[in-house]
């Protein structure tokens, strides 16, 4: 009997490819018993549904990229997308509980080539191409082998929603460079250094996000910005000239130099800070390595603007554990709250959890072996499916999580969207237990010409026995998501919560986390900026030896806010003679480029600072914002000004002094 998915893949794709004057893929031969594709032969079971699609199918494997993507339920391109370099070749993670150089050699010689090899998770993060796929799962020492996608970013560059209270003049004097963010002014930094002789000289502040310098269609590169006082470097007009230290860069040019704005809000603030930079766009592992790597270049303040979808929510995840050791370490690391936030009238719909999978029966149009699907109605009802009213040309990209810590997954969920005929248009129906992450994502888009109603279900698979878990669960609308014009649950009810969307790393107790506001308003956040609170219900991911439960630990972020929309060289929106960028990536570089000041300071006064200080005093002096909660805003709009002024009123008196 055909699995679910090689039903639907078959039947999907046929339909495309016909459309397209292309072949049919090829029919399945035999039954598999695995969920997941099938289309040559019998699943090895150690790739993912999505994996062995790519792996069985040559004609898949050949299918344009918007073809591909709808058969596989992601995006063609983008957030969500399957992440590749330049060459088409995937990055996937291959776990392994052998990662000596002879059995690198043997992945290496199978087609896998090394991007990261992380010891303590037993995981190698490899290109492959799809064609090797199979090869590789062969390998006796292969775990599993699981994709990765692109990961998120938290800029904007189309704003949405603009907000003009406070307009500031975007044409104001600048000490030097051909652009300022406005956050300057709006935080006082440009005050601070003034009154306090600080410009961050001394201190050295780190950014991880896409890429420096790899997009060859951006409007201006590394040397335009040296060159034009935007940039440090040699030939600063402002002799700022120790350039950017560049430990390491995309593996993709598809990227957006992201990076590179950010580090021009840094420069903005503090001119006289060392900065370097290190890409967070090749794995998650490598990313974690590189916050480690920026704090061993010599790093004091470290900010991002990246998440991976896969990053769990209800623990901290490598990302994270990374974070604590920087900050145990004395670093102190900031990252974006995330652009989750979806407002739908009065209500904050980014997200749906409830306190435990609550079993009833399946909706028709799903697979046999989703033996149960999830009941959404809180009370006395029963509704085993979530609707969702999508206008033409709307788009929902959803993660979906449940509370099991990775390395200790022992219950296998799916998730589906019906359309209302009941055929499944998306899903993602991933094999939990192998690769031993609580984690599926799917992409759906209404491309009918009119407004659908959709039906979110979520399944829980139990073919082979066993798997009869009710854990939390979580699904999280992605920031790409747009035209949702109704949806059945729109606020929290019975236990169930709806709205909360920071998550990942952007939620540990150990980072500071930061919401975005415009820079002509002080008093509101960003619409899209994510909401807090968030909870932990295991330890971290030390190793592949799952986390033991614990108390729920409550995690109110974001922290506090900064600004968003300031003007830079080359990313974002053209507005008002510049170009505007957007979103909370935006807001973290300077919230940490403020920290830099406040290093700087403490260094002068031979005063001891860690992050710990650094988040009390932040939070004690920022500005009140009427239009916001601590849910949106934490503590407020960060003050420069006040917050190094502070140093000379109080912290020597809670701080030891530093002998030399």
């Amino acid at each position: 009997m055909q699995s679910r998915a090689l039903r639907f893949v078959l039947a999907l794709s046929a339909t495309i490819l016909m459309l397209n004057s292309g072949p049919a893929l090829t029919t399945a031969q035999g039954p598999t018993p695995e969920k997941g594709y099938s289309l040559v032969s019998k699943s090895s079971g150690k790739l993912t549904s999505r994996l062995e699609a790519l792996a069985q199918s040559p004609t898949l494997r050949s299918a344009d990229a918007q073809t591909q993507a709808q058969i596989l339920s992601l995006p063609a391109q983008g957030p969500g997308s399957l992440l590749k370099d330049d060459r088409g070749r995937l990055l996937v993670y291959i776990r392994t509980g052998d990662l000596s150089a002879s059995n690198l050699q043997t992945l290496a010689n199978a087609g896998a080539t090394v991007v990261h090899v992380a010891q303590a998770y037993g995981v190698m993060t490899a290109l492959v191409d799809a064609t090797d796929l199979n090869t590789l799962a062969g390998l006796q020492s292969v775990q599993s082998i699981q994709e990765e996608y692109t990961p998120g970013y938290t800029g904007q560059p189309i704003h949405v929603e603009p907000q003009q209270v406070n307009d500031r003049n975007t044409n104001a004097p600048q000490a030097c460079g051909a652009q300022t963010s406005e956050g300057d002014t709006q935080l006082n930094a440009a005050t601070a250094r003034t009154n306090h002789s600080v410009d961050g000289s001394g201190v050295k502040v780190g950014v991880l996000s896409d890429s420096y310098d790899r997009k060859a269609t951006a409007v201006t590169h590394a040397a335009n910005d040296i060159a034009s006082g935007d940039l440090p470097g040699a030939g600063n007009p402002c002799s700022h000239l120790t350039a950017v230290s560049v430990i390491s860069e995309s593996i993709s040019t598809s990227v957006g130099d992201e990076g590179r704005a950010m580090l021009q809000i840094v420069h903005d603030l503090v001119p006289g800070a060392t900065l370097g930079f290190a890409s967070a766009w090749n794995g998650l592992y490598q990313f974690a390595d590189n916050i480690r790597n920026l704090r061993t270049w010599g790093a004091n303040v470290i900010v991002d603007d990246i998440y991976y979808y896969a990053e769990p929510l209800f623990q901290d995840g490598p990302v994270a554990v990374a974070i604590s050791d920087v900050v145990g370490l004395g670093a102190m690391y900031f990252t974006s709250a995330g652009n989750h936030n979806y407002l739908l009238g009065t209500n904050n719909i980014g997200s749906y959890e409830a306190p435990a999978y609550r079993p009833t029966t399946c909706p028709t149009g799903l697979p046999a072996y989703e033996t149960s699907c999830h009941d959404f109605n809180p009370g006395a009802g029963v509704d085993n499916a979530s609707s969702v009213t999508l206008a033409s040309g709307g788009y929902l990209l959803l993660t979906f999580q449940w509370a099991q810590p990775w390395f200790g997954v022992a219950t296998d969920l799916d998730i589906y969207v019906l359309d209302s005929s009941n055929t499944a248009v998306a899903y993602s129906e991933s094999n939990n237990l192998t690769t031993q992450r609580p984690f599926e994502i799917l992409d759906v888009q209404n491309s009918t010409g009119s407004t659908q109603t959709y039906r979110i279900v979520i399944g829980r698979y139990t073919a082979g026995g066993g798997n009869t878990g009710t854990p939390r669960i979580k699904y999280i609308l992605d920031q790409s998501s747009s035209g949702v014009q109704s949806v059945e649950y729109p606020a929290s009810s019975g236990g169930d919560i709806v709205g909360p969307t920071v998550g990942g790393h952007s939620a540990s107790p150990h980072a500071l986390s930061v919401a975005a506001a415009p820079y002509n308003n002080d008093n509101a956040p960003e619409s899209f900026s994510s909401l807090g609170p968030a909870a932990h219900y295991f330890g971290p991911v030390i190793g592949a030896t799952p986390a033991t439960a614990i108390s729920p630990l409550a995690l109110q972020q974001p922290d506090f806010t900064a600004t968003d929309g300031g003007c830079n060289t080359f990313f974002g929106s053209f507005s008002s003679g510049c170009y505007r960028f957007y979103g909370t990536s935006a807001a973290a570089p300077h919230a940490a480029a403020v920290a830099a000041l406040m290093k700087q300071k403490a260094n002068q006064m031979s005063i001891a600072l860690n992050q710990s200080n650094v988040k009390m005093v932040l939070q004690s002096t920022a500005r009140t914002m009427s239009g916001g909660t601590i849910n949106s805003v934490g503590a407020g709009l960060i003050d420069a000004d006040a917050a190094v002024g502070w140093f000379n009123l109080t912290l020597k008196v809670y701080v030891p002094i530093v002998r030399r």
